[in-house]
């Protein structure tokens, strides 16, 4: 495994860690697969693009299967070309397309893409009856993603972009940006980015008294974007994940059954969420392939159980690879929210 416990998404690392362990204890509690206990790796990257690279190399001398991790489009990108050369299956838990297109032998994305997240946005700022949308995203592989993808499906589901913006994402203050886009005349502020940084757009966005709505992408369900951004996250909608709100879940949901058990098995007072729910369903589709696999050890024969798995419904997508999909995801794990009284609450749909 290969998250980030320090650095700018250590946040988010670390939740992902949680819950790449807590599935690892479940399938050895079970007997683990084809009846031998799964042996865990980990390597802390830091959320830097050098020490990902390293903790690629000592992993693959280590002789591991696969890798789980990383947990930004960047640094799966960098860790990439690496478990490529080796052989090894690894599942990148960033967004950007970049990721699965064109299709990497042995590069697998175990999470929402970026495409499927801006065309859910624009499908429900069309519902809501939006016209002028002003746009901030990161100068990263993902927030570039992001603007461009977004420039396609605002204007196709009858949008215009009034305003467009971009940050570096060891930017700590978007004051300058905002303020330009809040004389758009924009009814909605679209900041599709991660919790660090959209934490710090909600703050200044509040400081400056603005009054547009402010949209975020799947990025920011979750707890650490509360607790950063405080008070200024209050009224924000985001595109959420029904991980993020297991209590407030329709039995009924084809997905309940699976997040619950995922829930079942954190200790404490830890919540989840899609970076948590996100690792556990990777492990749990490795611990499939491995089962399925002749020899569950070599690493091209989990590659190809991997691209065999259908249907499998996890916490955060049903899961549906193949030779040419390496996206993996559907987008049945998605669920507009708010913050309301400090917590994510689901939208009427």
């Amino acid at each position: 495994m290969i998250f980030a416990q320090t650095g700018e998404v250590s946040a988010l690392g670390v939740s992902a860690r949680v819950g790449a362990v807590a599935a690892v204890d479940k399938i050895n509690a079970a007997g683990g697969v084809d009846g031998r206990k799964l042996a865990v790796s980990f390597c802390d990257d830091g959320g830097d693009v050098a020490r990902v690279v390293t903790c690629a190399r000592q992993l693959i001398d280590e002789g591991v299967t696969a890798v789980v991790g990383p947990i930004t489009s960047p640094l799966s990108l960098a860790a990439a070309p690496l478990t490529e050369a080796a052989g090894i299956p690894e599942f990148g838990l960033g967004s950007a397309t970049a990721i699965t297109e064109p299709v990497k032998p042995y590069l697998f994305r175990a999470s929402s893409g970026n495409q499927e997240e801006m065309e859910t946005l624009a499908e429900w700022l069309q519902k809501e009856g939006v016209k002028r949308v002003a746009v901030l995203t990161d100068n990263g592989a993902s927030g570039q993603d992001q603007a461009a993808i977004l420039e396609k499906v605002l204007p196709a589901h009858g949008m215009e972009i009034v305003g467009k913006e971009s940050y570096e994402l060891s930017d700590t203050d978007m004051t300058a940006q905002l303020t330009r886009l809040n004389a758009t005349g924009a009814e909605v502020l679209l900041t599709p980015g991660s919790v660090q940084q959209v934490a710090v757009i909600a703050i200044n966005r509040k400081a400056l008294g603005m009054t547009m709505q402010q949209v975020g992408g799947a990025g920011i369900s979750s707890d650490s974007f509360i607790k950063l951004a405080g008070d200024a996250a209050e009224g924000i909608k985001c595109l959420g994940w029904k991980v993020s709100l297991h209590d407030k879940l329709d039995p009924a949901d084809p997905m309940y059954a699976p997040i619950k058990e995922f829930v079942a098995s954190l200790e404490g007072d830890v919540r989840p969420d899609q970076f948590s729910g996100l690792a556990w369903d990777s492990v749990h589709i490795l611990a499939k392939a491995m089962e399925a696999a002749d020899d569950p050890t070599d690493p091209k024969q989990v590659r190809d159980q991997i691209e065999a798995t259908r249907g499998h419904v996890g916490t955060a997508s049903t899961w549906t690879y193949g030779p040419d999909n390496h996206r993996g995801n559907d987008r049945s794990g998605f669920v507009m929210s708010e913050l309301r009284g400090g917590a994510w609450v689901p939208l009427a749909s």
